[in-house]
């Protein structure tokens, strides 16, 4: 998936070489191959989830990003479903240096893992799946409720590696199942991590 298809649409609010706004607090990054379904659906769920008080930024990258591309129809429709306001997305390449801004970074397939490690080997303490992290943080006690900052550390010593139900298949070009799938898949687990972590702070 190096080039965009012919009917894949193009956001027209910004282009890919436009930065995003500055990050405070914590940050959290999604990961998936073309960051324009997994990843961009994934990060519009969470900043919604959020709300824009909140001192965690949340961003997406694609390892082999169709560049400057909004979220594909089937992951549109779904976001559509949950009133989601994914319009501004803009898809971009990930790079040692979008990583390296990170405190958390969530991947969903074992060859996003391969990429972080080839990259930037030091990020994989901060890095897993997604499907990982809400296993993870579902077994911890019910009255430890870790902070952001410790998500990665806590999920990685009940759960130091992902596991194969903990990847989520890419949905691109598989039509509205697979999409429904991935989307229903990416709100449980956000959901799951979301009600496990303290909420008040970044840190």
């Amino acid at each position: 998936m190096t080039q965009a298809p012919s009917w894949l649409r193009t956001s027209g609010t910004r282009t890919s070489t436009e930065p995003r706004p500055p990050r405070t607090g914590f940050h959290v990054l999604f990961v998936c191959t073309g960051n324009i379904c997994r990843s961009a659906f994934a990060e519009t769920y969470l900043r919604n989830r959020l709300g824009p008080d909140s001192p965690v930024t949340v961003s997406s990258a694609g390892t082999m990003a169709v560049v400057g591309h909004d979220l594909e129809d089937q992951m549109a429709a779904r976001a559509e479903l949950l009133d989601l306001p994914y319009t501004g997305h803009t898809a971009r390449q990930l790079t040692g240096r979008i990583l390296g801004t990170a405190d958390l970074v969530l991947v969903f397939e074992e060859h996003h893992l391969t990429w972080v490690l080839e990259e930037r080997p030091e990020m994989l303490t901060r890095t897993l799946s997604l499907g990982q992290a809400a296993a993870g943080l579902a077994v911890l006690p019910p009255d430890v409720h870790p902070t952001w900052d410790q998500v990665a550390s806590r999920v990685q010593a009940v759960r130091p590696a992902a596991l194969p139900e903990d990847w989520i298949p890419d949905p691109y070009r598989r039509g509205a199942s697979a999409a429904a799938q991935a989307s229903r898949r990416i709100v449980d687990d956000i959901d799951q991590i979301l009600a496990r972590i303290t909420p008040a702070s970044a840190s």
